[in-house]
């Protein structure tokens, strides 16, 4: 996918945001005033940048527990221009924020959560540098399986509650379980990087309900 895709990419997220939240809201209600028509409908959308799901990814959320239990899944892409070859995730995560701090600025409202843990699951779709086992042409061990990752990720979250509209704003420490095992051979000598193992992300929710 070319550069100007990647626009695309985010412009027909945000254009789906604008009128699913459209179709399905009054605007004349908060997004904590609005009620689900059915029970499968997303609670937020998401839009996050880098974080080992994609160099772009977009998901469906849903709250779980009161503010503080959330689950999301969606796409992850990464384009050859920043990987060598085209990367097409599948994601589903769970975050949880157990303490928040709620202040007010002006006439808006906000809530700040120091601390934010999650896990997630990555499954890459099919290609020719994808595989659930080792090609027999490799020798053992050689490469780790590449198709799935669990991934831990370590942060905090800014809610901001503007009159109608209500979103999330967050940044990430992100690993996986690759890079996890990289940990061993960084504590005997010291070859690889602390920043080869952990990268950042950032990213927005935005709530429908």
């Amino acid at each position: 996918m070319k550069p100007r895709n990647t626009t695309v990419f985010l412009s027909l997220f945000f254009a789906a945001t604008t009128v699913f939240s459209q179709d399905l809201t009054d605007k004349s209600e908060t997004s904590a005033e609005r009620q689900k028509p059915y029970w499968f409908v997303p609670s937020y959308l998401n839009m996050q940048y880098a974080g080992n799901t994609g160099f772009l990814s977009a998901c469906a959320g849903y709250e779980l527990y009161k503010d503080k239990l959330f689950f999301d899944f969606g796409y992850g892409y990464t384009p050859s221009s920043k990987s060598g070859t085209d990367i097409h995730n599948l994601i589903a995560r769970i975050n949880y924020r157990p303490w928040r701090k709620n202040f007010a600025l002006s006439d808006y409202n906000f809530s700040f959560n120091p601390f934010t843990v999650g896990l997630a699951v990555t499954r890459q779709i099919k290609s020719d540098y994808t595989w659930d086992k080792l090609p027999n042409y490799y020798p053992e061990g050689y490469y780790h399986q590449n198709a799935v990752r669990l991934h831990l990720n370590l942060g905090l979250n800014l809610n901001c509650n503007f009159n109608k509209t209500k979103f999330d704003i967050y940044w990430q420490v992100t690993s996986n379980d690759v890079y996890f095992s990289y940990i061993a051979y960084y504590c005997h000598d010291n070859w690889i990087h602390w920043h080869k193992i952990f990268s950042q992300t950032i990213g927005i929710n935005f709530y429908l309900f």
